[in-house]
């Protein structure tokens, strides 16, 4: 009895012994091959750093070079934190900085960051923009986000000349607030009406008002004078040229759906002028923005394939059209260096800058539009 026993409990040992055997060659959990990371930087600009760095999960740190690629090798599978360092204060980053990636067994996973630089100081300029119905201001290098507006019904800041005030429009109605995002003015009170424009005097707004078969442009006082606003044509999108004696325009049907011309008349409404010729190309110009020294503007042309529009730079009198970028609301900078636009990537609304002369441009924000510079 004793040894049928001992011939039990051992026959139990040896089964256990192979039950063990089997579980530790095919483990429940299969083991994982590290994965890797290619990182690669597209820079352009002007005086681009020559060096960035990149640093992943807060740990390893490394140098990389314009326009460069490195790679880290040996990462567990799962997510990792990538940060790119040495953007410098005036350029911008696409996309996000810190962003994660998924790393998977024996496989590299690639990313990019595209850098951009704008010139010295340029960094430190401030746009207004639009960002789900509210207005916002930044810097061109995407730092010191302030949130203006509470409503989300706000649409097209304009800022004014001395850069103390911003006019927008708000449910079919124009306004002024300081820059700071207090003190907020009702300036229309009857129609609907949007797109207000600054004098160069500030001291009137220009703006467009719709009507059933049409829009006309206005303008109004920018503080209130007790005067009604009066109206200068049939037209849309007024923008004012940087001596005060000329406004450029859209028209005459201002409904995208018609082609649609830029003019430009003299400040009092008189002898409007045709520049382009939307009917010849098929074409629909609109969002006229002037240069700081009055000889052109930059504006959005779009073609039979709406709503894919082109920025277009074009002389005062029509010569020269030259496309430089993909987009809508051109807006040139004071320097007149840049003209900032908004597009959409991805299904998302971004802000980009652009070289007058088209040859560099990249991403400035995300989730905006609408833009305009502080003087």
């Amino acid at each position: 009895m004793r040894a049928a026993v001992w011939i039990v409990m051992g026959l139990g040992a040896a089964i256990s012994a192979a039950c063990r055997d089997a579980s530790s060659s095919n483990p429940t959990t299969p083991v994982r091959d590290p994965g890797a990371v290619r990182v690669v930087i597209a820079a352009a600009g002007v005086e681009v750093p020559s060096q960035f760095s990149v640093t992943i999960d807060n740990r390893t740190t490394r140098a990389i070079g314009r326009n460069d690629s490195t790679t880290f090798v040996d990462l567990p599978t799962g997510s990792h934190t990538l940060a790119l360092g040495g953007v410098g204060a005036d350029c911008t980053l696409g996309d996000r900085s810190p962003r994660t990636v998924n790393v998977g067994s024996r496989d590299t996973t690639r990313t990019s960051f595209t850098v951009t630089c704008w010139g010295p100081g340029v960094g430190g300029s401030q746009l207004a923009f639009v960002r789900n119905g509210d207005i916002y201001s930044a810097t061109l290098n995407g730092s010191s986000v302030r949130q203006l507006t509470t409503i989300r019904s706000s649409n097209e800041p304009s800022w004014s000349p001395d850069g103390q005030r911003i006019a927008f429009s708000r449910s079919s109605d124009i306004y002024i607030m300081n820059a700071d995002g207090s003190n907020v003015v009702r300036r229309t009170t009857i129609g609907t009406n949007y797109g207000p424009a600054w004098s160069p005097d500030g001291r009137r707004l220009a703006y467009t008002s719709l009507r059933a078969d049409g829009a006309d442009v206005f303008v109004v006082s920018a503080d209130d004078d007790g005067r009604a606003p009066t109206r200068l044509t049939a037209g849309c999108d007024p923008a004012w040229s940087p001596d005060g004696t000329r406004i450029a325009f859209g028209g005459p049907s201002c409904d995208d759906l018609n082609r649609d011309d830029l003019f430009v008349m003299n400040a009092d409404g008189s002898r409007p002028i045709p520049v382009t010729n939307g009917a010849a190309t098929r074409t629909l110009y609109a969002n006229a923005a002037w240069s700081p020294d009055g000889r052109r503007f930059a504006a959005t042309a779009c073609t039979p394939s709406w709503p894919s529009c082109d920025i277009v730079i074009v002389n005062a009198d029509g010569s020269g059209l030259t496309t430089i970028a993909s987009g809508w609301q051109p807006k040139w900078s004071p320097n007149g260096r840049i003209i900032v636009f908004a597009n959409v990537s991805s299904g998302t609304s971004w802000l980009y800058g652009v070289a007058v002369d088209g040859n560099y441009q990249g991403p400035i924000l995300i989730d905006a539009y609408s833009p305009s510079w502080r003087p």
